[in-house]
Formats: structure tokens, C-alpha cells, sequence
């Protein structure tokens, strides 16, 4: 599918060609139509000149497609600057879903470099992480009571 900037752009191809086409038929016809009323060459096509000059049609269609033209280049810097942009808000979008994992993973001690390695990590993978990892089991040591409410003496011996 065409885009509007290429519209434009074969666009502003046919306005110049329609364009050189007018001041061709135009001094030709108008040399000819001075050269059948016996003036000189040279005066007449001196006289076309002038006429095309002043011709508000001619000033009209060269207006016409130089504003075409630059409407074309400022859709171009516009559209550039669009994609820039779009792609910075899924940047900031992508970090946003993910900033409260990692800020879990750098609570439970994973380190900066860590953490940035992990920025382009997806957003559920990283949750699991998160939910996974909790602070590391010490071996050797307990772990916690089976039972809430123990008797004392066990409490004692067991610890």
C-alpha cells in the first residue's frame, strides 16, 4: 500500500510534468501566433517569455507542487520521528511491566549488572523468578516447626 509521502511524491512528478508540458505548448503557440502576425522571432519569443512570466496559472502550478514537495519531506521527518518515538514508548513499556520483578530479584541480593542483564528478559519469565528465588536455604541448618504450638521441653531439646 502507498503511503501518503509517496502519494505525494508522484504527485508533485506529475504536477512538474503537466507543468513543463503548459510553458511548452504556451510559447510555442504563442511564438507561432507572433510569428504569423509578422513579428520577428527573437521579439516574440521575448513576448512569451513575458507572458509566461506573468502568468498567475504558471505561478499557481509551480506554487502547487513546491509546496507538495516540501509537505513530502516534513511527512518523512515526521514519520522518522514517529518510529523514534514509538520505539522509546515500548522501551519505557517494556520496563515498566517489568520493573516490580526485578525490583523483587534485586531485593532478595541479585546484583545492578545482574539486574540489567535481566531488563530484556520477558515480563513472566521474570515473575517466576521472582517467585522462585526467595532467600537461599542454608544446609545444615532448620528449616522451621512442622507445628506452630509445641511443647516447650521440645522446643528446647530441638533447637
Amino acid at each position: 500500500m502507498a503511503t501518503l509521502v509517496d502519494l505525494l511524491k508522484q504527485n508533485v512528478e506529475l504536477e512538474k510534468k503537466a507543468y513543463a508540458e503548459y510553458v511548452k505548448e504556451m510559447t510555442s503557440a504563442g511564438i507561432q501566433a507572433g510569428v504569423k502576425a509578422g513579428l520577428p522571432f527573437e521579439k516574440a519569443a521575448s513576448l512569451v517569455k513575458e507572458a509566461c512570466e506573468a502568468s498567475e496559472e504558471l505561478e499557481f502550478r509551480s506554487l502547487n507542487f513546491t509546496l507538495m514537495e516540501k509537505a513530502a519531506e516534513e511527512l518523512e521527518t515526521l514519520q522518522s520521528r514517529l518510529a523514534e518515538l514509538e520505539k522509546t514508548a515500548s522501551k519505557i513499556a517494556h520496563k515498566a511491566t517489568v520493573a516490580e520483578p526485578l525490583n523483587k530479584l534485586a531485593n532478595l541480593g541479585f546484583s545492578e549488572a545482574e539486574i540489567e542483564a535481566l531488563e530484556g528478559v520477558d515480563k513472566g519469565i521474570l515473575e517466576k523468578m521472582a517467585q522462585s528465588a526467595s532467600a537461599p536455604v542454608e544446609m545444615g541448618s532448620r528449616v522451621g516447626f512442622a507445628i506452630e504450638k509445641m511443647d516447650p521441653l521440645l522446643v528446647f531439646l530441638t533447637s
